[in-house]
């Protein structure tokens, strides 16, 4: 199953929580993806938050992996514990790749393109 509501709960949550202990204008990023009359310097400002979650969001695909490989080893015995412990070590990475390269960045590259152009 490629829909894993436990793994997108984990890695949403801590990309969340990762962009908001470090400082990131979650507001003003979130702001920027819904409507587009911002200041050339709230613009930047949300280009470089993007920028912040898609390293946060990587971050919490690894996160979620190594608790994947965690549940893989502590069932390694049993077959169908294995195969669980591959697909909750895979599916957080897949989530945070897609997320990133598939959402984050095209955001934040049409945000850098409105400051330049």
């Amino acid at each position: 199953m490629i829909i894993d509501i436990p793994s997108v709960i984990m890695i949403v949550g801590l990309t969340l929580g990762i962009s908001w202990q470090a400082g990131t204008p979650l507001k003003l990023v979130i702001r920027s993806f819904f409507w587009s009359n911002l200041t050339a310097e709230e613009i930047k400002i949300a280009a470089s938050g993007w920028a912040q979650v898609r390293t946060f969001v990587m971050v919490a695909g690894v996160i979620g992996s190594f608790v994947g490989l965690v549940v893989l080893f502590n069932h390694a015995q049993a077959a169908e514990h294995f195969l669980l412990g591959v697909a909750t070590a895979a599916i957080p990475m897949f989530y945070a790749v897609v997320l990133s390269c598939g959402l984050f960045l095209p955001l934040q590259r049409r945000l850098e393109a409105q400051v330049q152009g």
